[in-house]
C-alpha cells in the first residue's frame, strides 16, 4: 500500500485500511449500488470491526438513477436510523456513486464527512479525487452539485479484476486523458511500454497508472479547489462528451468513451485553428487504438447537438467553452464557434446513425445503431437502442 497524498492510498486488498479512520464517528453509512453490493457487501462485513454502527445503503446501477429522486429514500433512511453530524458516509462504487455519496454528505444536515472507496478505474482516477459532488438534471450531466473533499480515499486496484471490460476500457479514457494534461511523457511511455499487462490487470502496473493520473490531476485541483481558472483545464474532452451522453439520455456511451471522442473533438478544433498537426492528431487518436477505443466522432444534426452542448457548466455568456492545446502541450480555455462545431462533425459524416424497423406478424423490432460508411459498404460498428414491441397474436393479425 503507498500513501500518495496525506488522504489518498492506493493498494491492493486495502480495504481493511478503512478501521483506521472509521472510529471516531456514531455511524457509518455504506452507500452502493445493488451490483457493487451483491459483489462486495458480505466483504465489507468481515472486514471492518465496528459492525454494530455500521448500515448498508444500495441504489439501482445506472447513470440514469445519479438525480435527487434516487437520493431522497437515502435521506430518509438517514433520518430514520439517526444519524447526526458525528456519522460517515462511505461511497462504495464507481463514477457515479462517488459522485452521489459526496453530494449526500455534502448535503445532508449541511454537510457531514465522507470516504471515497472507488471500485471503477475510473472513478480511481478522476470522480473519487478532487472533491467535485454532483448528481445530473434531466437537462443537463452533474449541473447539481457542490465542491466537498473526502476525508480520505481508499483506492484498491483489487476491485478492478470484476470490473466488466467495457467499463474498464471506459476508465482507461479518463486516465489517457490524462497523459495530455502533462508535458512530461514519462507517463504516457510508460503506459505504451505495459499496454498488455494493464489489459491483463497486472496489481503493479495498475497501481502505477492510477497513482500518476492522480498526481496529474491532484496538481490542477490543488493549484484551483473551486475551478476559477486551470483546474478547468481537466475537462479536455468533456464539452463535447457531455453533450453526446446527454444526447443519447446516458445510455448509449459510457462516460470514458465519451470523453475520448471529446479529447478529439478539442484536437480537432486545436487542428481547425492551426495549434497542431495532422500528425499529432493521429499519434493521438492511436493512443486510445492501443486499448481499442473507438474516438470517431459521430455525425449528428447540429440543430439538436450544439444546444446541448450550450448547457455545459462551463459555459457562461452564452458561449459554448472548451479546451485547446498545442503541440508543446500548452492548455488554454476557448470559445467554440457553431461553425466550428459544424466543420468539425462534417468531417465525421461518414460516421452516422441508422434506424432500422422490421415490422412481423406479430411484432414491431427497431435498432438504432451507429454505422461507418467505407466506400459504398456500410459496416456496423454499435448498438445504440433495440426494441421489441408484441403488437398482436393471433391468427388475423394482418
Amino acid at each position: 500500500m503507498k500513501k500518495i497524498f496525506d488522504d489518498i492510498y492506493v493498494g491492493s486488498n486495502i480495504i481493511s485500511k478503512l478501521n483506521d479512520y472509521t472510529r471516531d464517528f456514531d455511524k457509518i453509512l455504506i452507500f452502493s449500488n445493488e451490483t457493487i453490493a451483491d459483489l462486495y457487501f458480505e466483504k465489507f462485513k468481515s472486514a471492518l470491526n465496528e459492525k454494530d454502527k455500521i448500515f448498508y445503503f444500495a441504489i439501482k446501477d445506472g447513470e440514469e438513477y445519479k438525480n435527487i429522486e434516487s437520493i431522497l429514500p437515502v435521506y430518509d433512511f438517514m433520518l430514520e436510523n439517526n444519524f447526526s453530524r458525528k456519522s460517515l458516509i462511505i461511497s462504495l462504487g464507481g463514477g457515479v456513486i462517488c459522485d452521489m455519496g459526496g453530494y449526500i454528505s455534502a448535503t445532508y444536515m449541511r454537510g457531514i464527512e465522507f470516504i471515497q472507496v472507488p471500485t471503477s478505474l475510473l472513478a480511481q482516477v478522476d470522480a473519487s479525487v478532487g472533491g467535485k459532488v454532483a448528481v445530473n438534471h434531466p437537462k443537463c450531466k452533474n449541473m447539481i452539485g457542490s465542491f466537498k473533499n473526502p476525508y480520505r480515499v481508499i483506492i484498491d486496484v483489487e476491485f478492478l479484476k470484476t470490473l466488466p471490460k467495457r467499463e474498464f476500457k471506459s476508465g482507461m479514457g479518463e486516465l489517457l486523458k490524462h497523459s495530455f494534461l502533462t508535458k512530461d511523457k514519462s507517463y504516457l511511455e510508460y503506459i505504451e511500454n505495459n499496454v498488455e499487462k494493464i489489459k491483463n490487470l497486472d496489481n503493479e502496473v495498475l497501481e502505477n497508472i492510477v497513482e500518476q493520473s492522480i498526481r496529474i490531476k491532484k496538481h490542477y485541483v490543488d493549484i484551483d479547489p473551486l475551478e476559477k481558472g486551470e483546474r478547468a483545464f481537466l475537462n479536455l474532452g468533456h464539452t463535447y462528451a457531455h453533450a453526446l451522453e446527454s444526447f443519447f439520455d446516458y445510455k448509449a456511451f459510457t462516460h470514458g468513451e465519451a470523453v475520448a471522442k471529446g479529447v478529439i473533438f478539442d484536437l480537432e478544433l486545436s487542428l481547425l485553428r492551426g495549434k497542431i498537426d495532422t500528425k499529432y492528431l493521429e499519434k493521438a487518436k492511436n493512443i486510445f487504438k492501443l486499448f481499442n477505443i473507438d474516438t470517431d466522432l459521430i455525425y449528428l444534426s447540429s440543430d439538436k447537438f450544439i444546444p446541448l452542448m450550450r448547457k455545459d457548466k462551463k459555459n457562461s455568456f452564452n458561449k459554448i467553452i472548451t479546451i485547446l492545446i498545442d503541440e508543446k502541450g500548452n492548455l488554454s480555455k476557448t470559445e467554440v464557434q457553431e461553425d466550428e462545431i459544424i466543420r468539425i462533425i462534417d468531417k465525421y459524416k461518414n460516421d452516422f446513425l441508422r434506424a432500422s424497423i422490421d415490422i412481423g406478424t406479430n411484432s414491431c423490432r427497431l435498432l438504432i445503431a451507429e454505422v461507418q460508411k467505407d466506400n459504398e459498404i456500410i459496416n456496423f460498428k454499435k448498438e445504440i437502442y433495440k426494441d421489441l414491441e408484441i403488437v398482436k397474436l393471433g391468427e388475423d393479425v394482418n
